[in-house]
């Protein structure tokens, strides 16, 4: 009969289910945490449940733990609860990304330029750290190739070029560079003595390779062209050749006509040019005795490959000349001495006392002709004769006298030098009374003197 005021009414909040998607996810498992409530453990791709909130109340869906090599993100995972579960919260898990990288030892001055299909390229200038631009995906294979530095030239070997990227990888590349050496050399030409030729290279590699350097050789050719080369010239460096000696039997000059000098740079060094020609020198000597004219010698030369076509000219001489020379003989021609013509007024007869040898590497002075004048034999014959007559042959200072009888032949011992006058004298017989004629025989000698005289009664 009065008003009920005992009835009871409770009210509760409903509570909602938060859910989502997992997708992406390889071995291992991913850690959600929803709010401040006990993190979910995730094996699975799929459908994941986490944890009931009620309606009105504010979620937020983050990553406790990521899965190993992977990076998952959370789309979708904050909001309120209104009046119903919420199954929008979708993780997507991508392997993660590393930088592929290293150190570089070694490299001076070059630029080292790297490539990689997925990393794309790197530019090394200096040694140090490195690292590629492109971050890549862990798991992916890698294989890095090296294009090599220049100026100078050098090579350089990547250890662990090849793999697969993980999160070391940013420190996987070791790089080492060496400068590359070559040879510097050329060719010779016209090089052909027994006794080197000798050579000196100096060269001065960059600093962080070292310090100046100098190599000798000895190089010995034959006709033509003879190679030549220094080995282990590190690529950089510059370089100088000298002559250190010349070459000897024959004495040759050589000359670097070409390339003396330069830089080493991504080659051999093969355009070194060394002239090289046979010296020259005189071949002289002395005459002596020469009174006449037109004494001619010739000198007959003899080449390493034998006699030559170009022969020297011969010498004239006249008196009062007393030395020659033959110019322009090769060094290790060998040579004679001949004579072409005797000298005349006065005839004479010049012999060669010394005129062989070879030219070595000097002026050879020491051939020798001597000279002799042509002399005459004097005789004298009387017809009708009829005594005994003394006959006196005067020639220069010279006289001598012989007892001539007629019919007979008279030959003095005395010789009269071509171009000499001489006389021969004597006196009409008395007993018995003869007159000879001519009277006296005189005259210059140019051939034997054979006088012969008549006298009547």
């Amino acid at each position: 009969t009065g008003n009920v005021t005992n009835v009871l009414v409770t009210c509760s909040t409903t509570a909602f289910l938060i859910s989502g998607t997992l997708s992406g996810l390889g071995p291992g498992s991913v850690t959600l945490q929803l709010n401040a409530l006990a993190p979910q453990t995730v094996v699975a791709n799929g459908p994941f449940s986490l944890q009931r909130l009620a309606s009105g109340t504010a979620y937020t869906v983050t990553i406790a733990t990521q899965p190993p090599a992977q990076t998952c993100v959370v789309s979708g995972g904050a909001g309120t609860v209104t009046t119903m579960d919420v199954n929008t919260v979708t993780v997507n898990c991508d392997p993660s990304k590393f930088a592929l990288g290293g150190t570089v030892s070694g490299l001076i001055g070059g630029t080292l330029v790297l490539t990689d299909g997925n990393a794309g390229m790197a530019t090394v200038t200096s040694d140090g750290t490195f690292s590629f631009p492109t971050p890549v995906a862990s798991g992916t294979s890698y294989s890095v190739n090296v294009q090599q530095p220049t100026n100078p030239s050098q090579t350089c070997v990547v250890t662990n070029g090849a793999g697969v990227v993980g999160p070391g990888s940013s420190t996987a590349l070791s790089i080492a560079c060496t400068v590359n050496s070559f040879a510097v050399g050329g060719f010779i030409n016209g090089l052909t003595s027994n006794v080197p030729l000798g050579l000196a290279l100096t060269f001065v590699p960059p600093p962080s390779v070292g310090s100046s350097v100098m190599v000798m050789k000895s190089v010995t050719g034959t006709a033509g062209s003879t190679a030549f080369s220094f080995q282990g010239v590190p690529s950089g460096s510059t370089y100088s050749l000298a002559i250190t000696s010349q070459p000897a039997l024959p004495s040759q000059t050589c000359v670097v006509t070409s390339n003396a000098t330069g830089t080493v740079t991504s080659g051999p060094v093969t355009n070194v040019i060394i002239t090289c020609t046979t010296n020259t020198f005189a071949v002289s000597g002395t005459v002596s005795g020469l009174l006449g004219s037109g004494l001619v010698l010739s000198l007959m030369v003899v080449g390493l490959g034998g006699p030559v076509s170009n022969q020297p000219s011969p010498v004239t001489l006249d008196a009062p000349a007393s030395t020659f020379s033959f110019p322009n003989i090769p060094s290790g021609d060998a040579f004679n001495l001949l004579v072409v013509n005797q000298p005349t007024t006065p005839a004479q007869t010049c012999t060669v006392t010394m005129g062989g040898g070879s030219v070595t590497s000097f002026p050879f002075t020491g051939l020798k002709v001597q000279c002799t004048t042509v002399t005459w034999p004097v005789s004298i014959s009387f017809a009708n004769l009829q005594s005994t007559i003394p006959v006196t042959l005067v020639t220069g200072s010279t006289m001598e006298t012989h007892n001539v009888t007629g019919g007979t032949t008279t030959l003095f011992t005395t010789r009269v030098p071509d171009g000499q006058s001489y006389a021969l004298t004597f006196s009409d017989p008395s007993a018995p009374a003869q007159t000879c004629t001519p009277r006296p025989v005189a005259g210059i000698a140019t051939a034997t003197v054979s006088a012969s005289v008549a006298c009547t009664p």
